[in-house]
C-alpha cells in the first residue's frame, strides 16, 4: 500500500490489538510463578518487533494500551535467557521441560513469531511442540488446552483497563486461564468504584500484580494499518472505529 500510487497508508500506532501467550495456570509447570518468570524473560520482544514485524508494534509489559484509562507505563521484561535459564534451575527444571504451543495465522506474521519464540524458548530448555491451527479449529480449543496458545486482546470501543484485562485474567472468565486470587479480588474491586482516581489506583495495583506474577506473557500491541485512497481525507483512531460522516474529499 505504502508504494501504491493510488493509495495512502494510515498507521495508528498501538491502535491494534495486544498480542500474548496465554497460560493454562492450572497445567504444570505453569503452575509454578518461576517458571512463567522464565518464560516471561525468554523472549526478545524488540528483535521480533523490529525483525519480524518491521517496527509496525511495540513491545508491550501490560495488556492495557496508552490510549486507555487506567494504563501503567510497565517496561517489558528485559530478554535475559541466563536468569531465566536460572530461575528454571530454582522452579526444579535445571535441564528445562517439554510443552505444547498452539497458535493459528490470524494476526500481524504471528506464525513467523511463533516459530521465533519456540527457538527462545528452546535457547533456555523449554522444547516446545508447535501446533498451527486453522483459525476455525483454533477458537474451539484456544484457551483451555494449550497449555500455551497465542492470542489477541484488546480494550478497542471502550478505551477503558478494564475491558482489556478482565475477560482474560479474572478467574473462571470464558477467556481467562489465570487463578490468582488476589488479582481477582483487584479486578472485582475495579467494577465498584465510580471515583476516577480511586479506580485508576486499582487499575494500576492490577497491572503491577500482573507483571510479577505473570498469569499470561504480554508480546506487543500491534499498530492498525488502513489503506485510503489519495483523494480521501482519513486518520485512523486508536478506538479502531471508523466514522464516515469525518471522512471528507481532498
Amino acid at each position: 500500500i505504502a508504494g501504491s500510487s493510488d493509495a495512502d497508508l494510515v498507521q495508528v500506532k498501538n491502535g491494534g490489538l495486544t498480542i500474548y501467550l496465554g497460560l493454562v495456570m492450572k497445567d504444570k509447570p505453569l503452575d509454578n510463578v518461576k517458571v512463567r518468570q522464565a518464560l516471561n524473560m525468554a523472549i526478545d520482544r524488540k528483535g521480533i518487533v523490529d525483525n519480524i514485524l518491521k517496527g509496525m508494534a511495540t513491545p508491550k509489559g501490560t495488556q492495557v494500551g496508552p490510549a486507555d484509562f487506567g494504563y501503567l507505563d510497565i517496561p517489558p521484561p528485559a530478554y535475559d535467557p541466563k536468569k531465566a535459564k536460572a530461575l528454571l534451575a530454582e522452579a526444579g527444571f535445571p535441564d528445562g521441560f517439554r510443552i505444547k504451543m498452539q497458535s493459528t495465522l490470524r494476526y500481524m506474521k504471528d506464525g513467523e513469531v511463533a516459530q521465533a519464540i519456540a527457538q527462545q524458548f528452546g535457547d533456555i530448555g523449554v522444547k516446545v511442540d508447535q501446533e498451527v491451527l486453522d483459525w476455525s479449529v483454533y477458537v474451539q480449543q484456544v484457551p483451555r488446552k494449550g497449555p500455551i496458545f497465542m492470542l489477541g486482546w484488546g480494550s478497542t470501543q471502550t478505551l477503558d483497563a478494564d475491558a482489556a484485562v478482565y475477560a482474560i485474567l479474572r478467574t473462571g472468565e470464558p477467556y481467562s486461564t489465570a487463578s490468582i486470587p488476589a488479582l481477582d479480588k483487584l479486578l472485582d474491586e475495579s467494577r465498584k468504584i465510580v471515583d476516577p482516581e480511586a479506580r485508576k489506583k486499582v487499575l494500576h495495583a492490577i497491572q503491577e500484580l500482573s507483571a510479577e506474577q505473570v498469569p499470561l506473557i504480554t508480546l506487543y500491541q500491534e499498530d492498525s494499518l488502513y489503506g485510503k485512497a489519495k483523494s480521501l481525507n482519513f486518520e485512523g483512531r486508536p478506538d479502531a472505529r471508523i466514522p464516515v460522516f469525518e471522512m471528507s474529499k481532498r
